[in-house]
């Protein structure tokens, strides 16, 4: 016998209340001796034997009727009164993929359309009493309907769904049915998993991840029995839009910006006469034609300047196909306001160019923007140690520390302050600075706001037997090396004389290991970053002026700086392109007051968003993005944020799992096999189900209270009328 609410049984312990109450009242006699005691002894033991035989009887009964009723709710199973499996009510969960893959039509109808019919067919034959529960793989944690009786509720539900632009979530959707087996109410189990098998859905490096969420629903008290049910037929053409790249720092207004899309023939067939349209914020440009061979890739430029300040949306389509879904992308710009930046020159000169931050102050404003700074992204401003305010740091969204020896106590703080708060901070070294100093007061042991420990001074010196120092891209990806992504070797005629070795601290939780961004040949970081409360830190080992190297007179200068800038001011900005399941996070500035947000889905529906606040930063979240597109959140007195979000590049290869490997998997869950075509019928059970015996149990708690209660009456009747 097994319990399907074990913990239920702790009910049987109200069994020995009554005895208790029984003990507790039984009467304390008191012997009296008296002389007519000795003719009534006889009459008196034989009613004393009735009496007790009475109670006895009335105790049992009272006993069995808690005990039998907390076994009623604890549910007991008799394996020995196994009923046909086909007859047996059983707990259904069904899977059922509904991603961007299953719209495509495969044969005379689409895999969903065929995963419906399977599911339908399936409720139809349910035996009664059974319940269902419905999940799509696309946002598993939100089920279409959780465990009912009423399958004419469920074919409703399952009648009224579509495929959606999004991506299969498999191993969430295990998670979710084990989820629910949780709350099952019947012996009988069993899970039906309904997809298309696309290859990328269910790829060899999730196959752990899935493992482990299989051995959690086999580990539950009552295992299900799982089905996989494949509705796929011959893989689909399809051509994508995959993805626009650009540089996701900041920009202003006239800057060039260039987009690179890459569109993939994942097709068997090759493509001609593909036209490609770019639309920026609503306008059309000329359509590009080009060929695709089958499995071919290729990547178009586009170049735009932006004259306005504010977002931005660019948009690239192709020719619909088998899978629209994936015909078209989106991507959001925000071109920002002037970017203020405070230099503190630690070495300055009334010689032009002779001054630390002659060189970078260049980089970032140009003569011609010197003369108007509206058509400079970097507004500058150029300060001595000693002659630093508050003022100016507050106004300020990146402090550059150039060749500064020390700084006062209080400066320190507001600096601390500023990073904190989600400034950004750039750190170059030089001649000046005292290396213990900063240790001491910036570095902290990696507890301050200084990434690495300033180490030993090295110096290269022409003729020696050392070769001299070349530069490395650790991180070639990161967005300060984006100007750099197509160049074989940027930093080939850099020239180092001098440079400090940055020794990087252990990790800890307070202070994360520093990532190095550009390194010397021999491993020893040149630039470097590291978080700081919400901002970012950059340390570089040499100068921003030529005094130790050339690399201000070198073209990769101008660039590197306005992204290293760039960088430092971007901590606290959200991604604004973003993938389909993807949460959108938008921040609004912390005097928002009593103002409301709201957003407008890629469909065209608005909701209200409930403004957050923490630590220093205000925001509002929407995480139900599953479908493509232009999200926009609007806020009462603020510009309007634009997020794009874009499907997935798992759902555009059809290529589906062969045979053998569906087969594989199915022996790994220790699961059936079939197709659209197969019968869905509950197999036999495996496992050691019986039939429930609650109700029995609970008809003779019925007769026992009755019985009960008759006797009572009897036994007080008798009292009443014995002499």
């Amino acid at each position: 016998m097994t319990f399907l609410n074990a913990t239920l049984l702790t009910g049987t312990a109200a069994g020995s209340i009554p005895l208790l109450i029984h003990l507790l009242q039984k009467n304390k006699r008191k012997p009296l001796q008296w002389s007519a005691m000795q003719f009534l002894f006889a009459q008196n033991l034989k009613q004393r034997r009735r009496i007790r035989f009475e109670q006895l009887l009335l105790l049992l009964l009272r006993v069995a009727i808690p005990t039998l009723l907390a076994l009623c709710m604890a549910r007991p199973l008799l394996s020995s009164l196994r009923a046909p499996a086909q007859t047996l009510p059983t707990s259904l969960v069904v899977l059922l993929d509904d991603s961007a893959s299953m719209a495509s039509p495969s044969g005379p109808s689409s895999a969903f359309t065929r995963a419906k019919f399977v599911t339908e067919r399936l409720l139809r034959n349910l035996p009664r009493g059974s319940e269902v529960a419905l999940l799509g793989m696309s946002d598993p944690q939100a089920p279409w309907t959780e465990f009912t009786v009423s399958t004419e509720r469920a074919l409703a539900l399952l009648g009224e769904r579509t495929p959606l632009p999004a991506t299969a979530l498999l191993k969430d959707s295990l998670e979710a049915a084990a989820e629910q087996f949780s709350k099952a109410h019947l012996p009988t189990r069993r899970l039906v998993i309904i997809s298309d098998f696309q290859k990328s859905n269910w790829s060899p490096q999730d196959a752990t991840l899935r493992a482990k969420t299989i051995e959690r629903l086999r580990s539950l008290s009552l295992p299900p029995e799982i089905t996989l049910c494949d509705t796929s037929s011959e893989p689909f053409e399809n051509v994508a839009v995959e993805s626009i790249n650009f540089s996701k720092l900041p920009v202003g207004v006239g800057q060039r910006m260039r987009f690179r899309t890459t569109l993939h023939n994942y097709g068997k067939k090759p493509r001609t006469n593909l036209s490609v349209t770019w639309t920026i914020d609503g306008i059309t440009a000329t359509p590009t034609t080009i060929s695709l061979a089958a499995q071919e890739s290729t990547q178009l430029l586009f170049q735009q300047a932006f004259t306005e300040r504010g977002p931005h949306t660019l948009q690239v389509s192709i020719n619909h196909d088998q899978l629209p879904d994936d015909d078209t992308a989106w991507a959001t710009i925000m071109v920002s306001e002037p970017l203020p930046v405070l230099l503190v020159n630690g070495s300055p000169s009334k010689e032009p160019l002779e001054g630390e931050t002659d060189f970078l102050q260049l980089a970032l404003q140009p003569r011609t923007a010197q003369r108007n700074p509206a058509e400079s992204f970097f507004l500058t401003d150029v300060v001595e140690p000693a002659t630093w305010s508050e003022k100016a740091i507050l106004g300020a969204k990146v402090v550059v520390l150039a060749n500064v020896a020390t700084l006062s106590v209080q400066r320190i703080a507001r600096l601390e302050a500023f990073v904190q708060k989600g400034g950004g901070l750039v750190v170059f070294t030089g001649p000046q600075i005292d290396a213990d100093w900063y240790n001491k007061n910036l570095h902290r042991s990696g507890r301050g706001v200084l990434p690495a420990r300033i180490d030993a001074l090295q110096n290269y010196k022409e003729g020696s037997a050392r070769n001299p120092p070349s530069l490395t891209m650790p991180v070639p990806g990161h967005s300060i090396l984006e100007p750099f992504s197509t160049s074989d070797a940027p930093f080939q005629d850099l020239r180092i004389q001098s440079w400090f070795t940055l020794r990087m601290p252990a990790p800890t939780d307070a202070a994360p290991q520093p990532t190095t961004i550009l390194a010397l040949d021999d491993g020893s970081p040149l630039l470097l970053e590291r978080k700081f409360g919400a901002g970012i830190v950059l340390q570089c080992a040499i100068p921003c002026s030529p005094t130790w190297s050339n690399l201000p007179t070198r073209p990769a200068f101008v660039p590197l700086m306005q992204k290293v800038i760039a960088y430092a001011a971007n901590a606290t900005s959200s991604p604004q392109n973003l993938s389909t399941g993807d949460t959108i996070t938008a921040y609004l500035p912390k005097k928002i007051g009593n103002s409301t947000a709201t957003i407008i889905t890629a469909s065209g529906k608005s909701f209200p968003l409930a403004i957050q606040k923490k630590d220093d930063s205000v925001f509002v979240e929407y995480p139900d993005t599953r479908l493509p597109g232009v999200y926009t959140v609007a806020s009462e007195d603020q510009p309007n944020q634009l997020f794009a979000v874009n499907l997935s590049q798992l759902e555009s290869d059809p290529e589906k799992l062969s045979e053998d490997a569906i087969q594989a998997i199915a022996h790994q869950y220790g699961a059936t096999l079939s197709h659209a075509g197969d019968s869905l019928e509950i197999p036999p059970a495996k496992g050691a189900f019986g039939r429930e015996i609650w109700t029995p149990l609970l008809w003779t708690v019925l007769i026992i209270l009755f019985l009960e209660s008759i006797l009572l009456q009897r036994f007080r009747l008798k009292k009443e009328t014995t002499p």
